[in-house]
C-alpha cells in the first residue's frame, strides 16, 4: 500500500498576554477638580479630618496630589526625596555633639524634631482617612499616569511603600556622623548604605518610628 502522506501542522501561534490597563473612572474624575486646581479640594477634605487643620499647617503649599504621588513612588523604591515633598521641610538642624573636628554624634534630642509631625499624623482617624483617600484616588491615578505609570495601579504602589517602611529593622544608637560636605552622613558604612527610607526612620527615633508603623499598618489593613 502507498505510504500515507504525513500531515504537517502549523506551529501554534504565540499570543502575547495583554498588558493590564488601568482605567480611570471618568465619572468620578468628572466630579473632581482638575489636577492643576485640586489643592483647594484636597485641603478642604483634610480640614474635615480629626486634627486636619493641624495637619494642613505641616503640608506643602501647592500641587499636593502630584507631590504625594511622587513621594509614595519614591518610598516604594526605598528612596527618600529631598525636594518636592508634600509636606514642609524641617527648618531646625540636627543637633549633634562634636567628638573631634571630623566626627560627630547625633544628640538624642534630634528625635524630638519630628514629634509634632508624627503625633499629628497618627492622630488622624484611619477610617476617615481611607474615605478621603478613596475620593481622591482618581486624581492620584491620573497624576501617576503623568509620570509614566499609566499601567500601574497606584494602590499597589502605596501598599509597596507602606511595606517598605514596615520591613525596616530597628537600629540601636548612638549614631556617629561625619560631614564631608553640607549633609551629615553616618560614619558606620553599614548604616549609611541602608535604603534612604530606613535612614530617615532612624532620624525619626525609635518611639516615633514605632507609632508611625502602627498607624501605617492600620491604614494598610483597610486599603
Amino acid at each position: 500500500p502507498a505510504a500515507a502522506v504525513p500531515v504537517v501542522e502549523a506551529p501554534p501561534v504565540e499570543i502575547a498576554a495583554p498588558k493590564p490597563e488601568i482605567v480611570i473612572d471618568d465619572t468620578s474624575l468628572a466630579e473632581l477638580p482638575s489636577l492643576n486646581d485640586s489643592d483647594g479640594f484636597v485641603l478642604e477634605g483634610i480640614s474635615a479630618l480629626q486634627n486636619g487643620l493641624e495637619a494642613i499647617r505641616l503640608l506643602a503649599n501647592d500641587q499636593l496630589a502630584r507631590k504625594f504621588v511622587v513621594f509614595v513612588d519614591n518610598i516604594s523604591r526605598g528612596e527618600f526625596p529631598q525636594t518636592g515633598l508634600p509636606y514642609r521641610s524641617l527648618t531646625q538642624e540636627m543637633p549633634v555633639e562634636n567628638i573631634d573636628d571630623n566626627l560627630f554624634v547625633m544628640d538624642d534630642s534630634a528625635f524630638k524634631r519630628f514629634d509634632q509631625i508624627v503625633d499629628t499624623f497618627v492622630s488622624i482617624d484611619t477610617d476617615a482617612a481611607i474615605i478621603l483617600y478613596r475620593s481622591l484616588s482618581p486624581l492620584f491615578q491620573q497624576a501617576y499616569g503623568e509620570i509614566g505609570f499609566r499601567d500601574v495601579n497606584f494602590d499597589d504602589t502605596l501598599r509597596s511603600a507602606i511595606n517598605n517602611v514596615l520591613r525596616t529593622d530597628n537600629v540601636e544608637g548612638p549614631f556617629q556622623l561625619v560631614k564631608p560636605s553640607v549633609m551629615f552622613l553616618y560614619a558606620d558604612a553599614s548604616i549609611e548604605n541602608l535604603q534612604d527610607v530606613h535612614k530617615q526612620l532612624i532620624r525619626l527615633g525609635p518611639d516615633n518610628t514605632q507609632k508611625l508603623k502602627a498607624k501605617l499598618r492600620n491604614f494598610s489593613s483597610q486599603l
